[in-house]
């Protein structure tokens, strides 16, 4: 029977190369390379392509594809990221989304009596992102049907953005694409400025439809 190979995609022509998974089994610490086992198939590593964590029998890694062979014929990984899987949320993350989390909620308790009502909606749909993101990060790997960044923005602006926030440090999943993150911290701070609007009376508001009344009657006059 023969044996399966794995698929080499070409780096030149794919400019968003599918991310692989593997697992290291085998490392030389004082050589400073091993192997790591991506779909059956094992794949020649040297420390120069690592980056993350300290190496070790077992660590599960990313690498955006495989290329060629050494010069004894051995297929290579490059590019492998060991701070790509097993991710966490350090306790940083956790102060830091608290943080971010304490305007929308104070807003929500200053705008009705019934505030548990939209705060168990926002916990729902941050579980559904999360999971949507999750689902984003196994179709990436798989070169399958990627969730369209639309949708990933619709759920955040719903109320999934502290889903989305456990998601990209947990799964290390769009944390370190620039433009995707511009847009998911805009979305956090417009969360911001609404929950601190609600908490003093609608003073953004306020002062906004003002500028606007004065406006119009300036163009009439």
């Amino acid at each position: 029977m023969e044996k399966k190979r794995l698929q080499i995609p070409n780096p030149k022509k794919n400019d968003n190369p599918v991310v692989r998974t593997g697992k290291i089994v085998a490392w030389d610490q004082k050589r400073g390379f091993g192997w790591l086992e991506c779909e059956g198939e094992r794949l020649f590593v040297h420390l120069r392509e690592f980056k993350g964590t300290k190496i070790i029998p077992g660590l599960n890694v990313e690498f955006p594809f495989v290329v060629g062979t050494d010069i004894q014929g051995r297929p290579c990984a490059k590019g492998v990221d060991a701070s790509l899987v097993n991710g966490s949320v350090k306790v940083m993350g956790w102060l830091q989304l608290a943080t971010l989390l304490f305007w929308p909620i104070a807003g929500v308790s200053n705008l009705s009596e019934l505030w548990w009502i939209p705060a168990s909606q926002m916990i729902i749909i941050s579980i559904a992102t999360y999971k949507l993101y999750e689902y984003d990060k196994r179709q990436a790997i798989a070169y399958g049907w990627r969730v369209p960044q639309t949708i990933m923005y619709l759920a955040e602006m719903a109320g999934g953005w502290p889903g989305a926030f456990i998601a990209q440090r947990r799964l290390r999943h769009k944390s370190t694409k620039k433009s995707y993150q511009s847009i998911f911290w805009g979305i956090i701070l417009l969360y911001q400025v609404v929950g601190i609007d609600q908490v003093f009376d609608n003073m953004f508001t306020r002062d906004l439809w003002k500028v606007m009344g004065e406006s119009r009657i300036s163009e009439k006059l």
